[in-house]
């Protein structure tokens, strides 16, 4: 009887580390692929010199990239009104005069729907100074 009780303890144990495991890659995995999308992002944003939400040519080549990236975060609210926010992506910043510098967000999910856990958790990006 000892043994069997062993031997099941065990078998939850290693259970429990691969649970983990498996949790730690998964993450780091997503957040593999929201830093890639945000630093593609912000090439595209200053090769093309972004100049603001009316720029709708950048933000048609952005959309497409987001689409066949197939990076998709639900549950993201943008401070400002941004038409990206449908993918999980928020653009921000400032235009005046001559300069503009820009700052993008995307997000990591992470769903724990047995506990009623919902997180987005933040990666920032800052493009360089644009100067017209």
């Amino acid at each position: 009887m000892r043994e069997s009780f062993g031997g099941a303890f065990m078998i939850k144990l290693v259970l429990v580390f691969i649970i983990i495991y498996v949790s730690f890659m998964a993450v780091a995995v997503n957040y593999a692929k929201a830093f890639r999308v945000k630093n593609q992002i912000i090439n595209i944003l200053e090769q093309n010199q972004y100049s603001g939400p009316g720029d709708s040519k950048t933000l048609n080549l952005v959309e497409r990239y987001l689409a066949s990236a197939h990076y998709h975060v639900d549950g993201v609210t943008c401070p400002s009104d941004n038409s990206l926010a449908a993918y999980g992506v928020c653009i921000e910043g400032a235009s005046g005069g001559s300069m503009a510098h820009y700052m993008v967000y995307t997000y990591i999910s992470i769903d724990f729907p047995f506990f009623g856990i919902r997180m987005r958790l933040p990666i920032r990006g800052e493009t360089k100074t644009f100067v017209y």
